[in-house]
């Protein structure tokens, strides 16, 4: 495929790479049917295992999950029923967001690095992005998994829909020895974040997830109750050094110091996290991949 030239680099936008493909610009039915019967008041239990057995792939890997060395329970939870009451509903919403993303993207193919390899990153930034929160004392650290399980989506949008965009900007990367996100910016005038942002606007999901997409690698930001930008950045940065997978990087991307500086995290404490991160991560990945 020839490199695309810079007059159509000039009509390319955030907007313009995510619309390319219609079947991306909408998440799966059965999430927002979910979505709707775990909010409702008057629904059970009995109907979000109803809806979770509509989709057999999703059923096998809840049991697989409620099985798992993650929650340790003494016996084999069998049935959906019993995964849910273990579970619990807000987990129950995030394992299906996460589901249905990994499987809108299983079939593509990717010159630069295998499907496996870039779940195996996103996934550990997700884990990552979860022991920092519950280390920072933040409740709603469901909601930092997925912030960090999809914080490269944009890239990933990339890598399948404009493959001789990402021909260019690994290129220039390795030429000039620097972070793939800032050859994006040199070469399309704005990176895989601002994609993986439009992705999530599309998807209507809540906008400090959005947010934390976006700003993921800077500016410094102070949205107001949220450090999720910062959360996904140090946890990129920790998944890098781990090794684990590949979302195209070349290049350990450098941490921005104001980042770490709002976290507020000592240095004696990241050890700690990094040893957590990759001990959660070993015991779940395989449920996913």
């Amino acid at each position: 495929m020839q490199l695309m030239n810079k007059s159509k680099m000039t009509e390319l936008t955030a907007d313009v790479i995510v619309g390319h493909n219609p079947k991306l610009v909408s998440l799966p039915d059965i999430y927002f049917r979910l979505e709707e019967t775990i909010a409702s008041p008057s629904s059970s239990l009995n109907d979000a295992a109803e809806i979770i057995h509509s989709d057999p792939a999703l059923a096998a890997r809840l049991l697989r999950i409620a099985n798992s060395a993650f929650y340790s329970h003494p016996t084999e939870i069998n049935t959906v029923e019993r995964a849910l009451m273990l579970i619990g509903t807000r987990q129950l919403k995030e394992l299906t967001m996460a589901t249905v993303v990994i499987d809108m993207f299983k079939s593509e193919n990717i010159s630069f690095i295998t499907m496996r390899e870039f779940w195996e990153h996103s996934i550990a930034c997700g884990i990552a992005c979860r022991v920092i929160a519950i280390y920072l004392g933040r409740r709603d650290y469901e909601q930092y998994y997925l912030a960090g399980l999809f914080h490269a989506l944009g890239r990933l949008i990339l890598f399948t829909e404009f493959p001789e965009i990402a021909e260019q900007t690994t290129t220039l990367s390795l030429e000039k020895k620097i972070p793939l996100y800032e050859a994006e910016n040199e070469i399309m005038g704005f990176n895989h974040a601002h994609v993986g942002y439009a992705l999530l606007r599309n998807w209507k999901l809540p906008l400090a997830q959005q947010q934390a997409v976006h700003f993921q690698h800077g500016p410094q930001t102070d949205i107001p109750m949220s450090i999720l930008p910062e959360c996904i950045h140090v946890a990129d940065w920790m998944v890098n050094g781990l090794s684990i997978g590949s979302s195209g990087e070349q290049y350990v991307p450098p941490l921005i110091d104001a980042f770490w500086q709002r976290l507020d995290i000592p240095e004696s404490a990241l050890g700690e996290l990094i040893d957590q991160t990759d001990r959660q991560y070993q015991e779940v990945s395989g449920l996913f991949l």
